[in-house]
């Protein structure tokens, strides 16, 4: 496939990365964990064991375009520019907007996401407001995981893959998000400041149209952790700068002991449905009284806070 690249990157220096895809071992078991299909909100916390080898928790859930440490884990959209909004719709988002600005979350890291501290509750009324899985083309999404090895011994931890579980299709949604500072009443900038760097392995996989069961192998990356050793990885999906595509995938890990054969298992819990857009599919608006009002396009390049 002759667009097809995959990166490799990590906090503490450059990680080996195959060029070539990768051949899976012939041996593949099912996670221990019970696991339910029904699409969960961004940002949704998770935590299991993947069949007695490791434990994965995700403090921050998966996000889309989450690229400031104030951003909602996904898009903040309306359905409908409505003539005005009851009070109490508008300030069950006000209160929301305003538990991203005041969550302690773990700002000093490259990806600004928190993964310490989870989310606040989305409680908006979701007929009128949601938090989308989308991302513009040139942000992308992602999911922060520590993997803590529960075996007794080392083990060898592989991110080997991951599976379109659904034929991809072309995104040609229209998106209305909002201008965060109008919401809580303060000037543009609110939206805080990028941290540092943290200690981190980040596996980045570039997405491209594909079929179900189309594979996109992680190349060479492999992690040995001892008895009760944690790691930090990230993974991160990105797509072409024309790629307005929407994708359900589902990674594996291939683990197993130094030097053996080891055994790939598909991860079920982080099965993923989101989608990319390009940056005229999106239009902002700032809140004045009960009603939104459009951001023109050079407000919006001067720090709206469209979220």
């Amino acid at each position: 496939m002759p667009f097809f690249v995959l990166l490799l990157l990590s906090g503490c220096g450059q990680l080996s990365f195959s060029q070539s895809p990768r051949q899976l071992p012939t041996s593949i078991r099912a996670a221990n964990t019970p696991f339910t299909s029904e699409q969960t909100l961004p940002g949704t916390s998770i935590a299991f064991d993947l069949s007695g080898w490791i434990h994965i928790q995700s403090t921050s859930g998966f996000t889309c375009g989450a690229n400031l440490p104030s951003n909602p884990p996904g898009l903040l959209t309306f359905s409908t520019t409505q003539s005005t909004y009851d009070q109490g719709t508008l300030q069950s988002v006000q209160n929301y907007v305003t538990s991203l600005l005041e969550n302690p979350g773990d700002t000093d890291q490259a990806t600004n996401h928190r993964d310490t501290v989870p989310y606040p509750a989305f409680s908006a009324n979701r007929s009128a407001f949601q938090i989308a899985a989308v991302s513009n083309v040139k942000d992308g999404c992602d999911e922060i995981l520590h993997i803590t090895n529960i075996k007794k011994i080392p083990i060898q931890i592989m991110l080997t893959s991951v599976i379109y579980t659904a034929d991809t299709k072309t995104n040609n949604q229209h998106y209305n998000t909002i201008a965060g500072c109008s919401f809580v009443g303060i000037a543009p900038g609110c939206e805080g400041s990028i941290g540092g760097q943290e200690g981190e392995d980040k596996v980045t996989f570039l997405l491209y149209p594909g079929k179900t069961n189309t594979i996109i192998p992680a190349g060479g990356y492999a992690l040995t952790l001892q008895p009760g050793e944690v790691a930090k990885v990230i993974l991160s999906y990105e797509t072409l700068p024309s790629g307005n595509v929407s994708f359900s995938l589902m990674p594996s890990f291939t683990i197993g002991l130094p030097g053996e054969q080891p055994t790939t298992y598909p991860v079920p819990q982080l099965q993923e449905t989101f989608a990319f857009a390009l940056s005229s599919q999106f239009s902002c608006y700032s809140l004045q009284g009960q009603q939104f009002v459009g951001v023109s396009a050079g407000e919006i390049q001067s720090d709206a806070w469209c979220i």
